[in-house]
């Protein structure tokens, strides 16, 4: 619609060591800017390493490789400035040893990437 909308996103390890296991915790990704982004419309999709794509798990999903978990006001079904999520595995090995991880945050109804980056879990 013609409207601008600046988002800012920060990425750090989640600060557990990665394992052989299929549980681990990754990356946390927090809001530092924007508007609020309803739940229903975003998608988080993360490249392990240089591989392809998946798309993870949104807060209160569940089925696929990796999930996402919500902190910070979680009362409501918006992703906004102090909120973020951790990124975790759901029952695949994704990352063992450390891993690069490149994230990126998509507006699926509108088709249109919101923000992308780079992290490591250790």
């Amino acid at each position: 619609d013609g409207e601008l909308m600046l988002y800012d996103f920060d990425a750090s390890d989640a600060g557990e060591d990665t394992s052989n296991s299929g549980d681990d915790q990754l990356i946390i990704i927090s809001m530092e800017t924007g508007s609020d982004l309803s739940w229903s419309i975003v998608q988080i999709q993360i490249s392990i390493d240089g591989a392809a794509p998946i798309t993870c798990d949104n807060p209160g999903q569940s089925g696929g490789d990796c999930g996402s978990i919500e902190y910070g006001n979680t009362a409501d079904s918006t992703w906004s400035v102090g909120d973020g999520v951790t990124i975790v595995e759901s029952g695949s090995n994704l990352c063992s040893g450390g891993c690069g991880i490149e994230y990126t945050i998509i507006d699926a109804r509108e088709g249109m990437i919101i923000a992308s980056g780079n992290s490591y879990a250790y």
